[in-house]
């Protein structure tokens, strides 16, 4: 009986052993648990940090980048008002040259207008010197033209009057002769 009793009281103490080694193992798996939580957590926090640097680095890299494009913008722009300027001092150039140009060629014309007014004031009275000259030698060739058709008038009446005693004591006929001479 005690041995009875004893092996019921070990089956009891194996029993509660047995739950003892169950809590136990219980306690160990909660342990387990509890530690890999805490290891998904912290990795997940570790993850958490890398996408915070990796964002932090992605903000930085894209305000570097926006800065160099900013700075290349800037001189972009710089580099148009310096072309700008330049283009604007060309123009100031040229429109001084094509001020020029005019004025110099203004020059060149009233130059040339006061050459041919001289010019057509000198052909005027070379005209006007020919004219007279034209006109005492039309006068004279008129007088002598005159004189001559006098001359001539004379002597063709002359002939007509002795032609016509001559040939009236003769032929009793009547002829008539005209010569105009110059």
């Amino acid at each position: 009986m005690y041995s009875e009793q004893l092996k019921g009281e070990m089956a009891k103490v194996e029993i509660y052993n047995s739950k003892v080694n169950a809590f136990a193992t219980r306690i160990q798996a909660y342990s387990t648990q509890s530690e890999v939580n805490n290891k998904i957590a912290e990795t997940s926090v570790d993850i958490q940090e890398l996408n915070i640097k990796k964002y932090q680095a992605d903000v930085d890299a894209f305000s570097k980048q926006v800065q160099s494009e900013q700075l290349m913008y800037q001189s972009a722009v710089d580099l148009y008002k310096g072309q700008s300027a330049l283009y604007l001092a060309d123009i100031g150039l040229s429109e001084a040259n094509a001020n020029m140009a005019i004025k110099n060629s203004e020059n060149i014309i009233q130059q040339n207008k006061y050459a041919s007014d001289v010019s057509i004031a000198n052909a005027n009275m070379t005209l006007q010197s020919l004219i007279a000259s034209y006109g005492a030698t039309l006068e004279g060739k008129k007088a002598a033209g005159s004189i001559y058709s006098q001359l001539s008038a004379s002597a063709l009446s002359a002939i007509n009057v002795s032609t016509s005693l001559s040939g009236q004591s003769q032929l009793s006929a009547s002829e008539n002769h005209n010569y105009t001479g110059a």
